[in-house]
């Protein structure tokens, strides 16, 4: 049947040009072949194998934290995962899939843990990891589930449907005495305020026979969660000091954890004493950013001093009256390394956005300034402080060859310290 015989029939003496769009479209739509609902489903986006992080994923192989094979096999695989469409992807297409390249459910939640360290500002890596983690918590893998609930914590979205089932997996996982999924639900209690289920799940992860942690790849021993919940809940209840303090130093006594270290030394000791740094040490070297950057700190304070002494024990003419650089004639104190490398080791702990990281690097400058090294000073500025409209200047200094080194570094000291005070960072 033609458009124009459809036109006569009707009775009219428009032409074809006439008939209206939509009466077109349904036309046209109605002579196209019929398709399967799977086949009109909105285009999966796809990644050609060249575009995943191979050079990652072979580093990761290397390491032994993914189980050796080709890294084409994975990338291989990502591909066949992408053509899965979310409407088809149900227990038994992802595991004829995981059975056809010889993997299990633990492998997904691997992959997603892979794309996301590979590159934390690729929006697309993140939606795939996130698809990789939906499909093992419906493959039943414990880990998928773990780091689903701890992602949904920190975003405070545990009411969202893509993670109801995997704290519906945690809550049967805590039924048969996983410490790990009874922390996570307790967490989630804590953040919505049901302190009482909040406490009962802590204390029953704490003394859970079940010691044998499934999903311990993907989140560290929970054990020390369980008592700062419970350190947590006794301030916002104000059940007493005595209770915080008991279960933070037995996060940190019993069980070494660096946050319980640092808190322990943040809340019960005179900052940069003694004690305080010893917490702060111990914190710092577990791998506590914000504990690398206050143990600089302390090393920055001890070499101001010692530097302050020195000054004062030195004659006029043997140290300049205005000039701290000009002390390099002296033996600079090595405290200043120290702290240095307490705050680069800051800026490899850091995250992405990390908010002390400038702070940090202000504190290395200082340190380079402090120690005479131009060098070390460039370096800095072009790592860590590039794109600051003030570094623009200190970068003049930094090259103006006509003023001494001294001089230069007496400058740059300066700067960094009034962007540390502007910033109310300088300790």
């Amino acid at each position: 049947m033609s458009l124009r015989f459809l036109c006569s029939t009707h009775g009219s003496s428009f032409s074809r040009q006439a008939v209206s769009r939509s009466y077109r479209i349904r036309y046209y739509a109605a002579r196209a072949p019929k398709v399967k609902y799977a086949e009109r489903s909105r285009p999966v986006r796809r990644v050609q194998s060249s575009t995943w992080p191979e050079d990652f994923l072979r580093t990761i192989i290397t390491s032994g934290v993914l189980p050796r094979r080709p890294v084409q096999g994975y990338t291989d695989f990502l591909d066949r995962f992408m053509t899965l469409g979310s409407k088809t992807r149900s227990t038994k297409t992802i595991g004829d899939l995981l059975a056809e390249y010889g993997m299990k459910p633990l492998t997904l939640s691997l992959l997603a843990k892979v794309l996301v360290r590979a590159d934390r500002q690729d929006r697309h890596y993140a939606a795939v990891a996130a698809d990789l983690l939906a499909a093992a918590v419906t493959m039943k893998d414990e880990a998928a589930s773990l780091i689903l609930a701890e992602e949904a914590l920190r975003l405070k979205a545990t009411n969202h449907p893509r993670v109801s089932d995997a704290f519906r997996q945690l809550k049967a996982l805590a039924e048969d005495g996983n410490p790990g999924a009874m922390v996570m639900l307790a967490l989630r209690h804590e953040q919505e305020g049901d302190f009482k289920s909040a406490l009962k799940m802590a204390n029953a992860a704490l003394v859970s026979k079940n010691k044998q942690i499934s999903g311990e790849e993907a989140l560290n021993t929970p054990l020390p969660k369980a008592w700062k919940i419970i350190a947590r809940i006794s301030d916002e209840t104000n059940d007493g000091q005595s209770a915080a303090l008991e279960a933070i130093e037995r996060a940190a006594f019993e069980l070494d954890d660096s946050e319980a270290y640092y808190e322990l030394a943040r809340r019960y000791e005179t900052p940069f004493e003694k004690v305080y740094m010893k917490h702060m040490l111990k914190s710092a070297a577990s791998g506590n950013r914000d504990a690398a950057i206050t143990v600089g700190q302390g090393y920055f304070r001890q070499a101001e001093e010692e530097m302050a002494k020195l000054k004062m024990d030195a004659s006029p003419g043997e140290v300049g009256r205005t000039s701290p650089a000009s002390l390099q004639t002296y033996n600079i104190p090595t405290q200043y390394s120290l702290a240095e490398q307490w705050f680069r080791l800051a800026l490899v702990y850091r995250e992405p956005l990390m908010i002390k990281a400038r702070t940090a690097a202000l504190y290395m400058l200082a340190c380079a300034a402090r120690r005479g090294d131009l060098d070390a000073c460039r370096a800095v500025v072009f790592e860590y402080l590039q794109g600051e409209k003030w570094t623009q200047s200190l970068t003049r200094t930094l090259e103006k060859e006509s003023q001494t080194s001294a001089t230069r570094t007496d400058i740059v000291l300066e700067m960094a310290r009034k962007e540390l005070i502007g910033a109310d960072d300088y300790q």
